[in-house]
């Protein structure tokens, strides 16, 4: 499956590319033509880079992934796209990574070590090709994995609403396409688009790729994206209404984020699915 790094602004500091070659796995790093000649000099071949265009015309991650989606991929291929700063890759230990459900409560420090097992990249392919596939017999468009390290709130191997979070996903291309108006959470409007299409996504909650986010370079700190990411809330309770929700912040004055009506999830699940 062909994998697409985005990167933004960080020719000396991206990682995910590195940690992907460096386990065998092939890639391309899509970059804005400004920075080109610096990720060259950052030690990536001028054969794994691909050029989208300049950030003038193509100034935000939404229309960054569009033009992936429109220039790479042919209709009805699976691709993926990833973050460029990824950390450190966790995922269910083998034992127990075949079952639907595990009691996470029952065995606090058994199941933390359980669900904190670091990857073996020898399975990534085994992990990719498992999530296409279950997606497939879903008939979704959009999946990832888990949004949280915290294995309290994933102890279902598969889910099936909700955010699907961009730092890696699997998206099939059809006629969907990122909305452009969406500055910082374009994870938060897709995966809305394709639930309200196709009345699902699907995430493997057993695999977690944790990624730095916020980081030196890229579109700036979680302070810097404050007002944008206010606007884009306020956009997308606007454009999919009863979806989303604000979400309460703790004592974090420079967050703000959304969270999904899971009533109106279910509701809407079950009228696409009874569509098909």
């Amino acid at each position: 499956m062909k994998i697409f790094i985005l990167s933004y602004n960080r020719p000396d500091t991206h990682t995910t590319y590195f940690l992907l070659k460096k386990n065998n796995i092939d890639c391309k790093l899509v970059v804005y033509s400004e920075w080109f000649d610096r990720y060259v000099a950052g030690g990536v071949p001028v054969s794994d880079l691909i050029v989208s265009g300049s950030y003038e015309k193509l100034n935000s991650l939404a229309k960054h992934r569009n033009w992936v989606i429109e220039n790479l991929v042919e209709n009805g291929e699976w691709h993926i796209q990833a973050s460029d700063d990824a950390d450190e890759f966790f995922c269910v230990s083998s034992e127990y990574y075949d079952k639907e459900v595990l009691d996470v409560k029952k065995e606090v420090e058994l199941f933390k070590n359980v669900y904190n097992t670091p990857f073996d990249f020898k399975n990534f392919d085994y992990i990719v090709e498992e999530l296409k596939n279950k997606a497939e017999e879903k008939r979704a468009y959009y999946a990832g994995f888990a949004i949280t390290k915290n294995h309290f709130f994933r102890p279902k191997k598969w889910s099936y609403s909700g955010l699907v979070d961009g730092r890696i996903v699997l998206i099939k291309k059809s006629e969907l396409r990122y909305d452009e108006n969406v500055y910082t959470i374009d994870d938060y409007q897709f995966s809305a688009e394709n639930f309200y299409r196709y009345g699902i996504v699907v995430r493997n909650n057993f695999f977690c790729p944790m990624f730095k986010r916020y980081g030196v370079g890229g579109v700036g700190s979680q302070k810097d994206r404050f007002e944008k990411k206010k606007k884009d809330c306020e956009y997308l309770i606007d454009k999919y209404f009863g979806l989303f929700r604000w979400h309460k912040q703790r004592e974090n004055k420079d967050a703000v984020d959304l969270s999904f009506n899971k009533i109106n999830l279910e509701k809407l699940y079950f009228f696409q699915r009874a569509k098909k």
